[in-house]
């Protein structure tokens, strides 16, 4: 009789880890990673982020990652703000069951991130930060930095701060307003490498 609960004991662990190895190839497969990250690039939208995702994958040990995320200017897609190559993310699992926003911050962890100085030209300068660590919290519309620590050709930041998202009216601008505002943009950014 005892010989019995042994196997029925082995038999039980067999089943268990079959699971959770099924388990750990369904979350790294792409039907997985396809059905949340829509899920995630919504959560985003909603708080006024337009990207994409390349793929999205549950890790043991560092949560829900992003990778090969692409953020745009505004919901047309068509203007890239910058690069990332990897994205930890803060969910709250307490709000996701109750379909509340819960994409409370992101982690960046030894990230790269590159951005053109002017969107809008295609032939603009891109600026590279290099091993990105960085705290974000989304807070309403603005986006909260803490202890973000990058390389900047070869230089050392270290930065803490907000950053507040314009609001979008939905109505184009003036093309001569445009054009001006580019302009100071542009002018300011000469004026802080000179």
């Amino acid at each position: 009789m005892p010989g019995m609960y042994v196997w029925i004991r082995r038999l039980i662990l067999l089943v268990l880890l079959g699971t959770g190895i099924s388990a750990a190839g369904y979350v790294r497969s792409d039907g997985f990673s396809r059905k949340w990250r829509e899920f995630v690039i919504e959560q985003f939208k909603h708080r006024g982020v337009y990207l994409t995702l390349d793929r999205l994958t549950l890790d043991p040990f560092e949560g829900v990652v992003a990778r090969g995320i692409t953020v745009f200017q505004d919901a047309d897609r068509k203007s890239v703000v910058a690069e990332v190559d990897r994205l930890h993310l803060d969910l709250d699992y307490g709000k996701m069951l109750r379909n509340e926003l819960f994409l409370e911050g992101v982690d960046l962890r030894e990230a790269n991130l590159s951005f053109a100085v002017d969107p809008d030209e295609a032939d603009s300068e891109v600026i590279k930060l290099e091993d990105i660590s960085a705290r974000l919290y989304m807070i309403g519309d603005r986006i909260e930095v803490r202890k973000a620590e990058a390389k900047l050709f070869g230089l050392a930041l270290h930065l803490r701060g907000s950053v507040l998202k314009p609001k979008f009216t939905g109505q184009r601008e003036d093309p001569a307003a445009a054009e001006e505002r580019k302009r100071r943009r542009m002018a300011l950014l000469k004026a802080g490498g000179a």
